[in-house]
């Protein structure tokens, strides 16, 4: 059944292009991933099929009475609501349609049956819609759910305010999946949560029966779940369409990309051929002419012949050209190719940073960190891993000074200088350019600025003047890349670095690391990087870090 499709829709935002006769298709049961470099469209495709976002022009199609499900990058907060009630309000149209198949079977116990029918028609209609959408296993899907994402321990009156980012994003995510939706639209779900609750999470989709349209810069989570991939190709701006998952996505792309270089460089040899065969028969026309003379018109006879020979072989040879050049084959576009070198200060001690007795406390009393103490060496490469809520983003921003402990200290040593790559994040000036942002605090001229952000190969030139405010999250978070990579930081915390990112930059990055010379301390639940880490894995876990 056919649950959500795209015909020749175009989206820009004023002059800028970013969707241009894109047309797929999704069936009930069908996991399509959405793939692209940051900016592509992604997230206005996922708008779009929620509404939330016009489009210029082309059709969106819907199942009749089609629930849609969203979870966006950046998750609303809920601020004033407690746990119980975002959870009971995600319940509200399954209950409403319980409530409502209850009213018509109490009518139709009071209806004859010749004025039954249309009430029994409704009756069926309802019915069919709740028990598709699991309305008789709400209560246990209901803590299925908040098990399976690790949020059965939370009070049920804990105001959402007071959760942690990792559980809040959890907490938004649980109350999508207890509504059952038809359609689930999920933008970049894998963010901020831990391993446990990837896998669950894999699991939970992989046998949801409605239809799944979603992004994510995990490719392993990625190659699980998706049945169908849809590319958005930021130059062209439209979509193709791969059955399959991403490794066989990969395959298919790179097979492509071979062939079509092969078709690009076999026409501009013939195009080469074309023009000197040209030039050479062109000359000898023109070089093999002579006066006519009445003596000897036989001889000038056969070489006008000749000369028409060549002169008909030009014709053709013309002909041929301007075929090729009326539908040539496009150059492959050269991708930007993402450059991360880190160039940090030279650090003058083994010693780099020591940390004595940290203690933090939640604002609800609820200890996160313990007397957490250790020391970082200039040869140090740690990866802290822990479950959501356990203070491993408090510790990082107490580590780099955003956050005061409540007892303890972190000492540094002379001539550290820390380049914290940060998972939350919020723009200060939505009106300043891409440019401006990443020229703060830089010392220099503007066009060496210019010259060094470019040389990152994270944005080209004409996206330089791109104000903050229109950009998406995850070009915001290249951005934020551009600046620690130009920081001359020698030390690195790093918060989730693979958050937001696309998938053709990812690979890059961790390489970059792999190369810095300094020492690096990184949060991350992304599977792919945690099992490509080379140095020392640390547990933080009820508030003690265990560094043995």
């Amino acid at each position: 059944m056919l649950t959500l499709a795209f015909h020749a829709v175009h989206k820009s935002f004023g002059d800028h292009i970013v969707l241009q006769d894109v047309s797929f298709h999704l069936h009930k049961g069908e996991k399509a991933a959405l793939v692209g470099a940051n900016g592509a469209g992604k997230s206005t495709i996922l708008k779009i099929a929620l509404g939330a976002c016009e489009r210029d022009s082309g059709d969106i199609l819907l199942a009749p009475h089609c629930e849609i499900g969203y979870l966006p990058q950046v998750v609303a907060s809920h601020e004033k609501q407690t746990v119980e009630q975002l959870i009971r309000e995600s319940q509200r149209e399954l209950v409403a349609l319980e409530k409502r198949l209850q009213a018509l079977a109490a009518t139709l116990q009071h209806l004859p049956a010749s004025a039954a029918e249309a009430v029994l028609a409704e009756y069926g209609e309802l019915l069919e819609r709740f028990e598709r959408r699991g309305g008789y296993e709400i209560e246990h899907r209901t803590a299925y759910v908040l098990q399976g994402l690790g949020l059965a321990h939370l009070p049920k009156d804990r105001r959402i305010a007071t959760l942690s980012g990792g559980e809040k994003t959890r907490v938004g995510l649980a109350a999508l999946l207890i509504s059952s939706p038809d359609l689930l639209l999920l933008d970049e779900p894998s963010n901020h949560l831990d391993l446990t609750a990837i896998r669950w999470l894999e699991s939970y989709l992989k046998s949801f029966q409605g239809a799944l349209l979603f992004s994510s810069h995990d490719r392993r989570f990625v190659n699980e779940i998706a049945t169908k991939i849809i590319e958005i190709d930021e130059h062209s701006h439209s979509v193709t369409v791969y059955p399959g998952n991403y490794d066989q996505y990969l395959s298919q792309k790179r097979k492509e990309r071979a062939e079509w270089e092969e078709r690009y460089e076999r026409q501009q040899r013939e195009i080469k051929q074309l023009k000197q065969r040209i030039k050479e028969k062109a000359y000898r026309v023109a070089h093999q002419r002579s006066p006519r003379d009445n003596d000897k018109f036989a001889p000038h006879f056969f070489e006008e012949r000749v000369q028409a020979t060549i002169s008909r072989n030009i014709k053709a040879a013309e002909q041929a050209l301007e075929r090729i050049l009326a539908a040539p084959v496009p150059k492959p576009p050269d991708p930007l190719q993402f450059r991360a070198d880190f160039v940090p200060e030279e650090l003058s001690s083994d010693s780099v940073l020591t940390v004595s007795g940290l203690c933090k406390t939640l604002d609800d009393g609820r200890p996160l960190l313990r007397d957490i103490s250790f020391s970082l060496e200039a040869n140090s490469r740690i990866l802290i891993q822990g479950a959501n809520g356990s203070g491993k983003t408090t510790l990082l921003n107490i580590l780099a000074g955003k956050t005061v402990p409540d007892a303890g200290s972190v000492t540094l040593s002379p001539q550290v200088t820390i380049g914290y790559f940060e998972q939350e994040f919020s723009p200060a000036d939505p009106a300043e350019t891409l440019l401006d942002a990443f020229r703060k605090d830089l010392v220099g001229y503007r066009e060496d600025h210019i010259a060094l952000l470019l040389s990152y190969g994270l944005f080209r030139y004409e996206e330089l003047q791109r104000k903050i405010g229109s950009v998406s999250p995850g070009q915001y978070r290249k951005l934020l890349l551009a600046r620690l990579l130009a920081s001359k930081a020698n030390l690195l915390l790093i918060d989730e670095p693979t958050n937001h990112l696309s998938l053709d930059i990812l690979e890059e990055l961790e390489s970059a690391l792999d190369r810095f010379p300094g020492p690096i301390i990184v949060v991350s639940h992304d599977r792919w990087f945690r099992e490509r880490f080379r140095g020392t894995v640390w547990q933080l876990a009820d508030g003690m870090l265990q560094t043995g």
